[in-house]
């Protein structure tokens, strides 16, 4: 479309822009491959302009990831890998591999670390949906040096450090209906939950990690832990709460789910905490008191009268925990490649 404008503003190329709207028009309508694949290379199309039919062709991927960003080429991984662009026969992901290893178009792409972390979880894990594929390590150790690159081009130019002091509450694989992430296509809950442990980790120099169901339990949390290790340390106390009696009685008992209990830790262990993040799947809440009341026992017991909540529901679609009256609480539903960005601008009062 840039193309078609830059013509169209000069009289002398209307010709052109015929030629350009036939060529659009013939590829759009074409079932042939090889001439489409073609066309995309001289005319830098964009997959919006190719039938569905021709995605699925290694050929036409070949022609359309020559154009992409690697952002572009993230947005699509599942599709690469399910047509087995990805595999270790094919070229094309010699041309992956080489664009995820390259820290000159990883550092102008400007793409979040978590936009890698949701490619890798589902190209790891091998399946998307219904769609299967096969694992090519060589791609999956070029989106873990990838991750670690954009961790630290985002460390030094892309999110601000709070200088505050952060406690990270995780309560994920409860939700037995649902293991997946609210807006992401197969994010799961664990990786999402590590990930913003990790993310915050790097770019912070106080941030501690529990685990709670009930109660809460500290778990090992360093600048230099990776995103497998956080996710084995969270998986360790997912069994040990499946243990867990239910709560309640009548046929729907809950699952312990209390919100309130990593601020509960907090003070009970004279923790001088500025953000608390409680990160969830559980649709179901637990506990004597709300979060939101916890947080205002922390504040007047421990003389923090700053202090902020920050209420993660990934598989929510309405979260309602924070105060609506109190700015310094807030409710975030779902998750995506923004939430950390939103929880920084909101620690730092810009949003």
């Amino acid at each position: 479309m840039e193309e078609l404008k830059k013509l169209g503003e000069q009289p002398e190329n209307v010709q052109k822009v015929v030629d350009y709207l036939k060529t659009i028009h013939s590829v759009r309508n074409s079932t042939d491959e090889h001439q489409v694949a073609r066309l995309i290379e001289q005319h830098h199309l964009g997959k919006q302009q190719v039938l569905p039919a021709l995605l699925n062709s290694k050929e036409i991927w070949g022609a359309l990831v020559s154009e992409m960003s690697v952002g572009e080429v993230l947005e699509n991984f599942n599709k690469l890998a399910s047509v087995g662009f990805l595999e270790i026969a094919h070229d094309g992901s010699k041309k992956i591999v080489e664009m995820l290893r390259s820290e000159e178009i990883l550092q102008k792409s400007n793409i979040q670390p978590i936009d890698v972390v949701m490619a890798l979880s589902a190209y790891e894990h091998g399946k998307a949906g219904k769609v299967t594929w096969m694992r090519n390590e060589a791609v999956i150790d070029a989106l873990n040096f990838a991750l670690e690159s954009t961790m630290k081009v985002n460390e030094s130019n892309n999110t601000k450090s709070t200088n505050k002091r952060y406690l990270i509450g995780v309560r994920v694989g409860s939700n037995t209906k649902k293991s997946t992430v609210r807006g992401t296509q197969s994010l799961p809950s664990l990786v999402a939950a590590s990930a913003i442990a990790m993310i915050t980790a790097r770019k912070e120099d106080k941030v501690q990690l529990v685990y709670f169901a009930d109660k809460a339990t500290e778990l090992t949390l360093t600048s230099e832990s990776s995103l497998k290790e956080i996710s084995e340390e969270i998986s360790k106390q997912i069994l040990v709460s499946a243990a867990l009696p239910p709560v309640g009685s009548g046929d729907t008992p809950k699952q312990p789910c209390d919100l309130a209990a990593p601020i509960r830790w907090a003070t009970e262990n004279s923790k001088k905490i500025d953000v608390f993040i409680n990160i969830t799947d559980s649709l179901d809440r637990t506990g004597d008191i709300t979060p939101s009341k916890a947080l205002m026992q922390y504040r007047k017991e421990m003389n923090m009268p700053k202090a902020k909540l920050v209420s993660c529901g990934l598989c929510n679609a309405n979260m309602k925990t924070a105060d609506p009256n109190d700015p310094r609480m807030i409710d975030i539903a779902g998750f995506d490649a923004t939430v950390p960005s939103i929880i920084n601008k909101f620690i730092l009062d810009e949003c």
